[in-house]
């Protein structure tokens, strides 16, 4: 979410490039501004320079802009809402939905709304502009947008602290909470943390009130342990699908291309796909390994409890079992091969690949699909989950 307090008249064409540039990625921009200043001109003359626009949006669609107002029309259902927009849209127009009143909507904490608002923007064909009355904005609400899933973990939320870098919000929580903390811990709290500030807060909220050389039972504590779970929680399928992929360094590049580069916007990702809240990471590997229930007890390959050895085939079950052992890991394909048939000639590439097709065809069936069987190209397979 970009978030601008910059009002200099001097800095006005800057500033609606800073603007819009964020929607050229789908995310919302929340502007805070003044009723009736000149910047309230400027955004109805921006409007009108539609070259400039899809200049900075880069896109070749024609702008079409959707403006509501939260303050005139409350919407008592989340429903009644996307009705609203859905039907000023117009198709293969690239919508600019203007939001008025995003004070309000956040006062009266209409979460219902904000879930709404994350399912437009990250449609294709919507972009998501708020704007909030500065002299109506309380920044004592800044509690509530940053527990809002669809807000994490972005620093840019850091002007509305005045601050530049998650390290500078460290210090303040610790001045804040007269709490005395040392340049190298909080770089540990940082580099163990990430950049989630709701994170941050959690874990220097424990520092706080169990000393400051707790920092390892906090990462550890139910506290931050179901902040996470809630960051987790709050993602969709397919971005948690990609983060696992991360996570256990498999081919990532091609798959699910859009939602690599939502994560990376929000701050979930960087460029080079690294996860930025390391104890996300840990989360991944410790609790999110193996959500189907597929484990292996012996000579039997229990799925949610029930033996289905008798599915497979002889090959398949030592191909389930190798991978079931190193879940997470990358087995070499040499490995498998050498499993299968030893020096035996019948282990030819082909024959392999048609192992591994008809096992893809069993694990279909029981409802296991790609995400958990993946390949990692020219190395092996691996268990993701």
């Amino acid at each position: 979410m970009k978030i601008d307090l910059s009002f200099r008249p001097s800095n006005l064409e800057k500033m609606w490039e800073s603007w819009l540039t964020p929607l050229r990625y789908r995310e919302p921009t929340l502007i805070v501004s003044y009723p009736g200043n000149d910047n309230y001109r400027r955004l109805q003359q921006m409007k009108e320079e539609i070259a400039f626009v899809s200049k900075t949006l880069q896109t070749r669609q024609s702008i079409y802009w959707i403006e509501l107002d939260y303050r005139q029309k409350t919407w008592e259902t989340a429903e009644m809402f996307l009705n609203s927009v859905e039907r000023e849209a117009r198709v293969g127009s690239a919508n600019i939905l203007l939001l008025r009143g995003f004070e309000k909507l956040i006062k009266d904490h209409r979460t219902d709304l904000v879930i709404a608002l994350r399912e437009l923007y990250r449609r294709d064909s919507y972009r998501v502009m708020l704007v909030c009355e500065n002299n109506y904005y309380d920044p004592d609400n800044e509690k509530f947008v940053l527990s809002l899933r669809t807000f994490e973990p972005r620093v840019v939320a850091l002007p509305l602290y005045g601050l530049s870098n998650v390290q500078s919000f460290v210090w303040y929580l610790a001045n804040k909470w007269d709490l005395h903390l040392t340049d190298v811990l909080v770089d540990e709290v940082v580099a163990k943390v990430g950049g989630s500030l709701g994170l941050l807060k959690q874990v220097v909220w424990y520092l706080r009130d169990h000393g400051v050389e707790s920092l390892d039972e906090a990462l550890g504590s139910e506290q931050v342990l179901w902040q996470v779970k809630s960051l987790w929680d709050g993602l969709t399928r397919s971005d948690r699908e990609y983060l696992r992929y991360v996570a256990y360094d498999l081919h990532t590049r091609d798959l699910l291309p859009m939602t690599r580069s939502y994560l990376t916007n929000i701050g979930f990702l960087t460029q080079e796909d690294i996860i930025t809240i390391p104890i996300l990471y840990e989360y991944i590997h410790k609790y999110e390994q193996n959500p189907r229930g597929v484990v292996l007890d012996g000579e039997q390959i229990l799925i949610n409890q029930q033996d289905f050895g008798s599915h497979f085939t002889d090959k398949q079950k030592l191909i389930m079992k190798e991978l079931l052992q190193n879940k997470g890991k990358i087995v070499l394909r040499e490995r498998l091969m050498e499993l299968l048939w030893g020096s035996d000639e019948a282990g030819s590439d082909w024959a392999f690949d048609s192992q591994i097709n008809r096992l893809r065809e069993k694990l279909k069936v029981l409802g296991i699909g790609e995400r958990h069987l993946v390949t990692k190209r020219g190395k092996g397979l691996s268990w993701l989950m």
